[in-house]
């Protein structure tokens, strides 16, 4: 029988994902497309809103009519009667960019069971579910507050794994406002993609080399479960969706 520690996953995960259908099910590795599509919706509407609100803004001060709106929100022609680069790029922008954006989710879409096909094929040939448990430090990266992850292979979680693991969690709690600055420097040039594992002894030197970092949203800080899988590019952990799984809850 299997030992249990603290990075098993539930009996439920580990079945499912031993199959392909089931692995497709709960975990969706994202791409490069996907990640395209949202950076060029970003800007796309980012450039419309300062473009609209620049609009609505002129039409006030200059006391326009609402008739010549169009004519504003379209005008490239800044205040010395030539093409502004800045007013080509919000108005053309949005133009460009969000039906780009567009068609990258499309690609995504149509490469989405490629990209789990092969994540499935290097996890049956060498990758783990486990439990990625979280460590008492929050950042950002990529907009938004998340917090790092420790990945052991569940049947390497020994006690004295477990021990180094709080040995980390108190070191964190025990910093001072300098300390804590420059993690967080580290874990954001370490630790910037969701889906990238990292060796935990890249953050913090003399863990065990077997030890994984990945990082997770704040809200969901405490636990993942994840899907390791073995690259060339290095190791990737990808977040395994609960409520795909069947058996589960």
């Amino acid at each position: 029988m299997q030992t249990l520690t603290p990075w098993t996953a539930p009996e439920p995960v580990v079945r499912q994902l031993s199959d392909p259908q089931g692995f497709q099910k709960a975990v969706k590795p994202s791409g490069a497309a996907s990640k395209a599509a949202a950076v060029a919706l970003v800007i796309g509407l980012l450039l419309l809103a300062y473009n609209l609100v620049s609009t609505f803004r002129t039409l006030s001060e200059n006391s326009v009519g609402s008739e010549r709106f169009f004519e504003v929100f379209t005008s490239t022609t800044g205040q010395n009667f030539s093409t502004d680069p800045m007013l080509v790029a919000y108005v053309w922008g949005p133009i460009v960019l969000i039906p780009l954006a567009l068609v990258f989710l499309v690609v995504s879409r149509l490469t989405a069971k490629q990209r789990t096909d092969r994540a499935f094929a290097a996890y049956s040939s060498g990758g783990y579910a486990a439990k990625a448990l979280g460590l008492p430090v929050r950042y950002a990266a990529n907009n938004s507050q998340v917090v790092p992850q420790v990945l052991v292979p569940p049947h390497l979680g020994s006690e004295e794994v477990s021990r180094w693991m709080s040995g980390v969690a108190q070191t964190i709690t025990s910093l001072d406002k300098a300390g804590t600055k420059k993690l967080n420097k580290t874990l954001v040039s370490k630790l910037s993609r969701p889906e990238v594992a990292v060796p935990a002894e890249t953050v913090f030197p003399g863990s065990p080399p077997f030890a994984l970092l990945v990082q997770a949203p704040d809200a969901v800080g405490a636990e993942t479960v994840r899907a390791v899988v073995p690259g060339n590019g290095g190791a990737r952990a990808y977040v395994v969706d609960l409520s795909k799984v069947q058996g589960w809850g």
